[in-house]
């Protein structure tokens, strides 16, 4: 049979389903022997512990895999693809074989040379694997689209079942002598009858299938010369015609203009395995750490990723679950927050949340393999959808290699672990070279016991700048002063002067410019500088917001000396090991101009200088802590127990290693929810209240008694923040919140659950009591947890939220329950109310006996107690830390200084007025509208509590969204974020007139999501850059402002019964 032209396809193309079939086994062929190696790793992590198997294989692997495929795509036109496959899949059986062999002459021992040996092996893997897969993929793209997806679902079965394998034989073979390496032989042995299996299918099934004879030779009409071997086998001769008019057949697209047409699914391939490769596998085998299921930890991971991926290949067979092309790029970009869940889950998660992670990166990197694949070769010839498969398994394999590449990175925190343990032995530190500029060190000694706090000489060839800035609280006049000293701690210099008024962190921050001036004037490049203000060390290093002009002018001038210095170590000191800075400071306040001193001025500070040399210690102990750092790195935070002790009247700060965060968090988000659990019950069993009192308006009239009381209160409050003991604050709401609840249930109880005015009138008197509530815990917690870090305060919105969600859940249970019973919707709504009054006693419970005892929050708030803070005392007075306030040096009173309530409000109107509109617009909708103004449909009376519960779960999930740092708004995008709201007052209007229940429920989810999302980003983004007591007033005050939108919302909330006849 020869083709000479024409290529219609014949009446029947059979075989479609046995070629699915066919190609799955051949995919499953593609990867077995690769992911044998894979998965067998820890039986090659016993032979060899030193070598990092998973990670050296791989990167081993992939050169050859790179090279080799580089090679066939740049020659794929003229390369016979049969013979291509076929001795791919047959150096596959041959390698795989050969592992078996070499384990057996060896006796299953470890060593070098049997490493080098099993290296030698896998890069023929790499060889092969470019043989078949860029050669598949070429061969399939001019089929039907199901070729190509079955054949990468059996990529990702070679991965499933070879863990499956790898799981049945190391249970078969566990606790025999030598089951580990039984077990691995075993699996081997059938990895290399499935590759053999594979060479049969390719050479003497496939080809002749009736659908494969046809799009090859189709493929061949179009001009591809791979095709004539595979056609010849089946008895079809091709002959190339020499018609002119016959040339359209022949032209193609070069491999240049493929790629550049589809340069985005190419980038799109490479990132994908760029990441997956970074964590997969080597990741999951060496920093996952130890857990519960031992040895099978990393197999049962390795099994999760491997048969996720396998099943999210088939995702993309349904139509509308496939993304379009630019949906793909976003999808790429988005897994690469897998890196930092990986990174974090692996250092505080369990192996639960491990798995599931591992379990998400199969399924986004499977179905995007897929969908890329499949969509790619669409609308090209036989030859060009040949030349672009090959093309995009080599960005693939590139992706691979530099993902395996990459994946040694997270080997540095072990590197920088037994470095700070190498400089802790031989008592230096370790440099880290920033590659951009000079060297940068943000450190701090820490030790094993409690030492003092003193002086420390720099290494041999540095100086050490120490530098202070001094502010008078009486005159409000400032002045800097510091010493200059060399390796010997001889004094080079001293400097001092006054600078006018200001406040002493611009103090501090001139001090240290005025110092690196001079340090670069007398030619010292190696500087050690050390100040007793930890915010500014922070600022250089980490580039911690200043919100100030004049700080910013300073920060910046700093940072233009810096660069200037060939290397720099910069750190925090205690006030008693900065004694010479600080004096000179003092100094500098009777001054009337700048003096520098290259002698010792005074034999006061000549005694000084002389306790430093020899190594006096001051009164100030620590305990060992980590600092957190990020020259190009970052290590985790670790937080500390915090202790005051008075000796002197000097403030002394006890540090110990205590987590806690995660504890906290969760504190705070069963406090969230008890802050607005209470007002949510009022609200869920609206449709209960409504029966009641028909004529009322309950919805409606209960908010807009509950908010005069809450506003009130707060703006009362919140002019008296200040001195306001928050502890007494906060447990009287939680108490008051408490009572009140329980008191709907005596009033319901009281009068049977009739309707009428009394009762109306008893309720709305607690839901007053529930506003002055409101404003005693919603203030105090935001301004409590504002100067803590701000997972806390985002927990305790996230528990606000939940508070909306628990409450819809519980009445959605109630009601159904209930619902054919005699007065089944008062019993659930009772209920229900009994459950609230649980939570509200248990949040009284953790906020007054267990919340305080943690260890990092004792440290927050000793810290602001140290700025300058009233409101800590008595809590800090529960855990046994007394505070005392030192009146008599008036050049400590910078810890107490602070922004007024005005100077807050300017500085943050933007906002503030976010908080107000976001809340205005939300609650002008909900939930009065929702519940009187979106018309009758199919779902009947459960329609108002589904819109409720859509509202409450969307607005919940959405709080945690701007764990994302990518995912926040900018602070001018907040505002326009909250201005376009307001388009879901017309949106939401004309759908309850002309739309369907589906569109009110979307509509309402997005009311949801966007009010959780921006009121986060503003709650967490609004504190920084300050001191803890300004910190808690601006969330009193933003808490004030959130008040007033809901009051100013719930008012406006009416004017949707304008034209109603009820009304």
């Amino acid at each position: 049979m020869t083709i000479a032209n024409g290529g219609a396809a014949p009446a029947r193309l059979e075989g479609k389903s046995s070629a699915m079939l066919v190609c799955w086994i051949l995919g499953l062929g593609s990867l077995v022997s690769w992911n044998s190696m894979l998965t067998i790793g820890d039986y090659y992590y016993n032979l060899f512990p030193r070598y990092h198997p998973s990670r050296v294989l791989t990167l081993v692997y992939q050169p050859f895999a790179l090279g080799t495929m580089a090679l066939l795509a740049y020659n794929e036109a003229k390369i016979d693809t049969r013979k291509r496959n076929l001795a791919g899949y047959i150096l596959f059986c041959a390698s795989t074989f050969l592992l078996v062999v070499l384990d057996l002459a060896t006796s299953g021992r470890g060593g070098i040379a049997p490493y080098i040996g099993i290296c030698v092996i896998v890069g023929a893997f790499g060889v092969a694997d470019a043989h078949v897969q860029g050669g598949m993929v070429g061969d399939l793209s001019f089929m039907c689209p199901e070729f190509i997806q079955s054949f990468l679902a059996g990529l990702a079965a070679s991965g499933a079942l070879t863990s499956a394998l790898r799981l049945m034989t190391k249970a078969a073979f566990d606790k025999s002598a030598g089951g580990e390496r039984k077990g691995a032989m075993l699996f081997l042995g059938i990895s290399t009858f499935l590759e053999f299996l594979c060479i049969i299918l390719y050479a003497f099934f496939f080809p002749k299938l009736p659908i494969v004879k046809h799009y090859r030779r189709k493929a061949a009409l179009e001009g591809s010369k791979t095709v004539s071997a595979d056609l010849a086998v089946v008895g079809i001769q091709t002959q190339q015609s020499r018609e002119v008019d016959d040339t359209k057949q022949q032209e193609r697209l070069s491999n240049k203009q493929l790629f550049f047409q589809n340069i985005d699914y190419a980038l799109e391939l490479f990132l994908i395995y760029v990441l997956t490769l970074s964590i997969f596998p080597g990741f999951l085998f060496e920093n996952t750490g130890k857990h519960q299921l031992g040895s099978w930890y990393p197999l049962v991971l390795i099994a999760m990723y491997n048969v996720w991926d396998f099943i999210s290949r088939y995702i993309p067979l349904v139509k509308c679950l496939r993304l379009p092309r630019k949906g793909l790029m976003v999808g790429v970009l988005a897994r690469f927050l897998f890196i930092p869940a990986f990174y974090f889950t692996a250092k505080y998660g369990d192996q639960g949340w491990m798995i599931m992670l591992t379990s998400f990166l199969g399924v986004s990197n499977g179905y995007l393999t897929v969908c890329i694949l499949t969509n790619a070769p669409k609308g090209y010839k036989g030859p060009e959808q040949n030349a672009l498969g090959n093309l995009l398994v080599l960005c693939l394999l590139g992706g691979i290699f530099s993902g395996v590449a990459l994946d040694w990175l997270w080997l540095i925190e072990e590197y920088l672990e037994m470095m700070l343990t190498l400089s802790k032995i031989l008592g230096c530190h370790r440099l880290i070279k920033n590659p951009v500029g000079p060297v940068g060190l943000l450190s701090r000694n820490w030790h094993e016991n409690a030492i003092q706090v003193a002086w420390e000489k720099p290494q041999i060839g540095w100086t050490k700048l120490n530098f202070d800035g001094s502010c008078k609280c009486s005159t409000g006049r400032a002045s800097i002063g510091g010493v200059i000293r060399d390796h010997n701690a001889v004094f080079l210099l001293g400097y001092a002067e006054s600078i006018g008024h200001t406040t002493s962190t611009i103090a501090e921050m001139a001090a240290l410019r005025r110092g690196l001036e001079l340090v670069l004037e007398n030619g010292w490049s190696q500087v050690w500088l050390e100040g007793d203000l930890q915010s500014l060390v922070e600022i250089i290093m980490q580039g911690r917001r200043v919100r100030s002009a004049e700080a910013q002018k300073q920060v910046s001038h700093i940072k233009l000396l810096i660069p200037e210095l060939d290397n720099f170590l910069i750190t925090h000191i205690y006030r008693e090991g900065n004694r010479v800075a600080h004096t000179f400071a003092q100094m500098g306040h009777r001054l009337k101009h700048p003096q520098i001193w290259r002698h010792i001025p005074n034999e006061v500070l000549r005694n000084i200088l002389r306790e430093n040399a020899e190594g006096e210690q001051g009164e100030f102990s620590i305990f060992r802590f980590h600092f957190a750092l990020e020259i190009r790195v970052i290590l985790s935070f670790s937080y500390f127990q915090f202790q005051f002790l008075s000796i002197d009247k000097c403030m002394i700060i006890i540090f110990c290693d205590d987590q806690g965060k995660f504890t906290a968090m969760l504190i705070c988000w069963i406090l969230g929810i008890g802050s607005a659990i209470s007002w949510n019950s009022l609200m869920t069993i609206g449709d209960y209240y409504y029966k009641l009192f028909p004529r009322y308006h309950p919805e409606r009239v209960l908010t807009i008694v509950l908010q005069p009381f809450a506003l009130g209160t707060m703006a009362i409050l919140f002019y008296k923040e200040a001195t306001i003991n928050t502890r007494k604050r906060n447990l009287i709401g939680y108490i008051l919140f408490c009572t009140s609840t329980l008191m709907l249930i005596v009033l319901d109880l009281a009068t049977s659950g009739r309707g009428g005015i009394t009762p109306y009138i008893g309720i709305c008197a607690i839901v007053g009591a529930f506003g002055v509530a409101s404003a005693l815990v919603q203030g105090g917690m935001t301004g409590d947890l504002s100067f803590m870090c701000p997972e806390f305060i985002r927990s305790f919105l996230a528990g606000l939220a939940a508070s909306g969600v628990l409450t819809s859940a519980l009445r959605l249970v109630t009601k159904a329950v209930f619902r054919k019973s005699n007065d089944g919707e008062r019993n659930g709504a009772m209920l229900f109310l009994g459950i609230t009054t649980f939570v509200e006693f248990l949040c009284t419970l953790l906020y007054a006996f267990f919340f305080p005892k943690l260890p990092i929050v004792k440290f927050y708030r000793s810290k602001a107690a140290l700025e300058g803070s009233q409101t800590v005392s008595a809590d800090l007075a529960v855990v046994g830390i007394q505070t005392e306030q030192n009146e008599e040096d008036g050049d400590d009173t910078q810890q107490q200084e602070r922004l007024s309530n005005k100077q807050l409000f300017f500085q943050n109107i933007d906002y503030a007025l976010e908080v107000f509109l976001g809340h205005l617009v939300t609650l002008s909708i909900f939930p009065g509208f929702l519940f009187e103004n979106t018309g009758k449909h199919q779902l009947g009376s459960w329609y108002p509590l589904v819109l409720i519960t859509m509202y409450n779960v969307w607005d919940m999930l959405s709080r945690y969204i701007p764990i994302v740092k990518c995912l926040r708004l900018s602070r001018r995008g907040l505002m326009v974020g909250v201005l376009a709201q307001f388009l879901l007052i017309p949106a939401f209007y004309f759908t309850a007139k002309y739309g369907d229940q589906g569109w009110m429920i979307l509509l309402t989810s997005f009311l949801g999501v966007s009010n959780g999302y921006l009121t986060v980003c503003i709650f967490t983004d609004a504190p920084k850059g300050y001191k803890g007591p300004e910190q808690n007033a601006l969330g009193n005050m933003l808490t004030l402002c959130l008040l007033c939108g809901i009051f100013a919302g719930g008012a406006l909330g009416w004017l949707w019964l304008i034209g109603n006849e009820s009304f």
